[in-house]
């Protein structure tokens, strides 16, 4: 009986040191803030992750592209070009993302893929 009773007193304490740390971790991304720039040739992507709560979503995202476009003859042609990711700060949910923009080319778009969440922002960065 003492040994029963024993086991359920450790079992209570180990939960209570356990929820607050679960109480506390970060959920999935589902607020995401994206902002671009550019520098030269140099573009730049900063997300910033947050769960539900507004605290730092505890998964990354998976990649980043950009789409850039060039007119030719009256006509867009675009591609994509993968983003490199050179930051990243899961304690504050910021990744930074960069890319060289082809010589000439437009950026339209910026993207990030988060597994099951895929968020855009249209821009404008011009040659």
């Amino acid at each position: 009986m003492k040994k029963k009773l024993s086991l359920i007193l450790v079992m209570v304490l180990l939960s209570l040191t356990v929820l607050p740390v679960a109480a506390f971790a970060g959920g999935r991304a589902v607020d995401v803030g994206l902002s671009a720039s550019q520098s030269g040739s140099t573009v730049t992507l900063n997300v910033l992750a947050r769960d539900e709560f507004g605290q730092p979503a505890n998964n990354a995202p998976l990649y980043a592209k950009m789409r850039v476009g060039i007119e030719i003859n009256n006509n867009w042609q675009t591609h994509y070009v993968d983003m490199t990711l050179v930051s990243s700060n899961p304690s504050t949910g910021l990744y930074v993302y960069q890319a060289t923009r082809p010589t000439g080319y437009t950026v339209g778009t910026v993207e990030v893929w988060f597994g099951d969440l895929h968020l855009g922002m249209n821009v404008w960065l011009t040659p």
